[in-house]
């Protein structure tokens, strides 16, 4: 995705990564890039609708998922 991210929408995203599981918070590194860019192109009214810890934990659980899936051959 090209383009600038709002600040409002910058601001949401940073307290979903602020409300991340400390494991994941504290490492700055796979799990912090990945919830910036997972919500990247959601809109502010969204982001809004729901708590920032339960996006979080949703985000993380689609990366933990992605991480264990073996591809199909």
């Amino acid at each position: 995705m090209l383009g600038k991210i709002p600040a409002a929408r910058l601001a949401l995203i940073e307290k979903i990564v602020k409300s991340a599981p400390r494991s994941a918070a504290a490492g700055r590194g796979l799990e912090v890039d990945f919830l910036r860019a997972f919500f990247r192109g959601v809109a502010e009214e969204d982001l809004r609708m729901h708590r920032p810890g339960d996006l979080a934990a949703a985000a993380l659980a689609h990366l933990e998922l992605g991480k264990s899936r073996k591809g199909s051959a």
